[in-house]
């Protein structure tokens, strides 16, 4: 048997799983308030307490890079590492990896339940390479390809290469950006929670979009919900505005990596405005790519709905693991 886990700022999800004729059983899962412990082992050690099994092998997704097997968290003062996570609890095998990491492993194994297809691509070019866009707190990346019949995954920081807008209002979009920040602009700063703030703020500075301000705590949520309903004619364009660059930035991905296999759509915000993405906006920038439009046209485009695909791909680390 072996641990798969989903680290988070506020929840610790920890799975027991086993493998039996090649399917992955899930034997127990549960999720714990990161705060109640003072370290991750911690968290393990009630776990395997809980949990009358031998296991031989644990894989940890977790929210921030990892180094040379060192995690820096972002949200949770725990200090640990695949060394310590051995020595601590007497574990051979252990694997950390990026969250966005443990989501592109999941992919190929996500069946239809898991996943809303935008566009459903078609079948000329091969299907062995995948990407992950992210958007949420911030922007993830990550990308896989089948090598022989095995999935290699790889890290990506893609989420903070330059914004580069595609039309003349976006184009606007970044002088306001540029004036904000004094620096470069990622597309982290349009394409997260922080980023729908910051197209909203512009929209703010049109004479079109002048309308009471929203204010208050949780401001993503308010532009997205209130964008979808129709209340507020401001975060309907920021949805809108939302959609497009990110339908863009997914057609970019496919010739970049040569994703044919698709772009997948994670993250905490593409499955809460999953109506607004499938009102087509988002489709007709994805496949809006000049000359090579027919490559990006050949790959699908999905949205990941299953909020369990982190650990899905963690527990298919931990098996990779545990039969080595």
């Amino acid at each position: 048997m072996f641990i798969a886990g989903d680290i988070g700022g506020t929840s610790t999800r920890l799975g027991l799983y086993s493998s039996k004729n090649g399917f992955l059983c899930v034997e127990s899962i549960k999720h714990y308030k990161s705060a109640e412990f003072d370290s991750l082992e911690d968290a393990v050690k009630r776990f395997l307490k809980e949990h009358d099994a031998v296991v031989d092998a644990l894989c940890l997704g977790v929210p921030g890079p990892v180094r040379g097997g060192c995690v820096q968290l972002t949200n949770l003062p725990w200090e640990f590492s695949e060394d310590s996570l051995r020595s601590s609890l007497a574990l051979s095998r252990v694997k950390v990896v990026n969250d966005l990491f443990a989501v592109a492993a999941a992919v190929p194994h996500l069946g239809e339940a898991d996943v809303e297809t935008l566009h459903q691509g078609g079948s000329v070019h091969p299907n062995n390479r995948i990407a992950v866009l992210a958007p949420g707190t911030g922007l993830g990346h990550a990308s896989a390809a089948k090598v022989g019949e095995h999935w290699e995954v790889f890290c990506s920081e893609g989420g903070h290469i330059d914004f580069a807008p595609r039309d003349e209002f976006s184009l606007e979009l970044l002088r306001f950006l540029f004036k904000k920040f004094k620096k470069r602009v990622s597309y982290e700063r349009v394409l997260s929670g922080p980023g729908l703030v910051n197209m909203y703020e512009f929209l703010g500075t049109l004479d079109l979009y002048h309308e009471p301000e929203l204010t208050g705590e949780d401001l993503p949520r308010q532009i997205s919900e209130k964008g979808i309903s129709g209340e507020s004619q401001r975060a309907a364009k920021t949805l809108d505005m939302f959609c497009r660059i990110l339908g863009g930035l997914a057609g970019n991905c496919v010739l970049y990596n040569m994703c044919t296999g698709g772009i997948y759509l994670g993250g905490g915000i593409p499955p809460k405005i999953l109506r607004k993405l499938k009102d087509g906006a988002a489709q007709k920038e994805y496949v809006r790519q000049g000359r090579m439009s027919p490559i990006v046209e050949d790959a699908p485009l999905r949205v990941i709905t299953n909020d369990q695909a982190g650990m899905l791909g963690s527990a298919v680390l931990a098996r990779e693991l545990s039969e080595r």
